[in-house]
């Protein structure tokens, strides 16, 4: 057993040793309770709202500092119930963490856990102080997101906001005053200013380290907010390192001093809670696995898209009527894991009402409708092959209708004549007309891949296609030979904006 018996080795506190071994340990439990606190903030705030007010809490991210979760809201849910939600986190955290501080920290007895206990407060208390007041300033605040939900004037989640992160700093800085004080020496205003920024070391270097990476790694909206973020807690900070030693002096309880074991047992929980983040969740937010915890409803696959492959497959009959097939599949372009998990939970179960929905106002602007008669048409949906750039993708959403062209605006004309056949040439002289345009092009994108075909009794005359840069683009996919046609669009310069082709009545 003797080699173990390091692990009893003590370092008394007002030591050099000592004392950077507790800013070592700080550091670890800071980063530990921050981890819990952004746990508490997205969970038992944002999640649990979300579940109040009838919504679905699918998926979460949590890491030391910041964290998201996933959620649907129904349609009946107000503005004031979704502001609340956003706020939700914030409440929570503030509520737990005072009563935490209040009725938690003064019973507890162990140094380490009283450590813990006030770097969760920081966590729980100073944090999200801040975070209400920036959170306004910030791209993807709840603060902002609230604000404008309510439509009120943010001055006062601001002061509000201002204000109790003073206060919480000082109310922290207090209680470590007397708490870790009362196992120090701290009999000189000097020694008191130095524990209290050994104490809020772990929030100035993290939040300074922070900022300083943003201006490497992050736009310009994020960068003021996480160097606001570190120059308000250093003021604050310092405001406290410099008041509370002239007024609070602690009493001494007894001498104590840190052993291996206990820093070790730290060191454990903290390296678990590293393996937590890294492997269960991901390192950030652009990386993150996260947990799914059940399918989201469908509702929400509309919102897992970066772009859209769009298809269109046109067959014309001899009764002038034409199927429209309009088939889509969502894409997303560099997804974290998180992300690209949750889109494949909708593969074999679309939100088809939202397909319908696209294919509808396709239809009505590729071929001219009045929007009574784009209302009007019936679609019927059904799994079918997408294809882009080479890719096929058997789980694209077919929506198809059936449009006679008489209705088709007026791009389109039909021209019965004599559908006998002429003497001598089999053929009559009747003919179909139908030009569309692509009704994407509009918003600066295009139809991956546009297929036209027709029906035994009628015969290829000719197609043309074109777009403002190039007045005749070939169809390259299918054969007049085998009543079909099309054009596979790599890029918008070379695909067509318009399309026509004139087919003839044969006997």
């Amino acid at each position: 057993m003797g080699k173990w018996n390091f692990l009893g080795n003590i370092t008394p506190l007002d030591s050099k040793e000592g004392k950077l071994s507790l800013v070592a340990l700080m550091m670890m439990l800071y980063i530990i309770a921050v981890f819990l606190a952004v746990a508490i903030h997205e969970i038992l705030g944002h999640g649990l709202a979300t579940i109040l007010f009838g919504g679905e809490f699918y998926a979460f991210y949590l890491s030391p500092g910041s964290g998201f979760i996933s959620f649907y809201l129904p349609d009946t849910i107000t503005s004031s119930q979704v502001a609340f939600i956003y706020m939700a986190g914030i409440l929570v955290q503030i509520l737990i963490g005072l009563a935490i501080f209040f009725f938690v920290l003064p019973k507890v007895k162990s140094f380490l856990w009283g450590v813990f206990t006030l770097m969760f407060s920081v966590g729980m208390l100073v944090h999200p102080a801040l975070y209400l007041f920036l959170g306004y300033f910030y791209s993807s605040g709840d603060t902002k997101y609230a604000v404008a939900l309510l439509g009120v004037q943010p001055d006062a989640f601001i002061v509000a906001g201002l204000i109790m992160t003073g206060v919480f700093v000082l109310m922290v800085s207090m209680a470590a005053m007397n708490f870790i004080g009362s196992y120090m020496n701290v009999e000189d205003e000097a020694t008191r200013k130095q524990l209290l920024l050994i104490f809020w070391m772990p929030p100035i270097l993290l939040s300074g380290l922070s900022a300083l990476a943003s201006t490497f790694f992050m736009p310009a909206g994020e960068v003021s907010y996480t160097v606001a973020n570190a120059a308000i807690m250093l003021l604050f900070m310092g405001i406290a390192i410099y008041l509370i030693p002239i007024f609070v002096e602690p009493d001494r309880k007894a001498e104590y001093g840190l052993t291996v074991k206990s820093l070790m047992s730290v060191l454990l929980v903290f390296v678990i809670l590293l393996g937590v983040w890294v492997g269960a969740f991901g390192v950030s937010q652009d990386s993150a696995h996260g947990i799914l915890l059940h399918d989201p409803p469908v509702e929400v696959e509309q919102y897992y898209a970066d772009s859209s492959i769009g298809n269109a497959e046109i067959m014309i009959f001899t009764n002038g009527t034409a199927r429209v097939d309009i088939i889509l599949r969502n894409q997303l372009d560099n997804p974290s894991p998180l992300r690209e998990k949750i889109f494949h939970t909708f593969d074999e179960r679309p939100y088809w009402e939202k397909y319908i929905q696209k294919a509808r106002n396709m239809v009505i602007t590729m071929f001219d409708l009045q929007r009574e008669v784009g209302e009007n048409l019936s679609f019927s949906t059904s799994f079918g092959t997408v294809r882009a750039l080479g890719v096929e993708d058997v789980l694209g959403r077919n929506c198809t209708t059936y449009l006679p062209l008489v209705q088709m605006g007026t791009r389109q004309f039909i021209t019965p004549g004599d559908q006998e056949p002429q003497p001598g040439t089999g053929q009559g002289n009747g003919s179909i007309s139908v030009s569309f345009v692509d009704p994407w092009e509009n918003r600066g994108g295009f139809l991956d891949e546009v297929r036209i075909s027709w029906n035994s009794s009628l015969e290829y005359v000719s197609a043309l296609a074109f777009n403002d840069e190039n007045p005749s683009i070939v169809f390259n996919r299918g054969n007049t030979l085998y009543k079909t046609i099309g054009w596979k669009n790599l890029d918008s310069a070379t695909a067509p904006a318009e399309y026509n082709i004139i087919l003839r009545y044969v006997g």
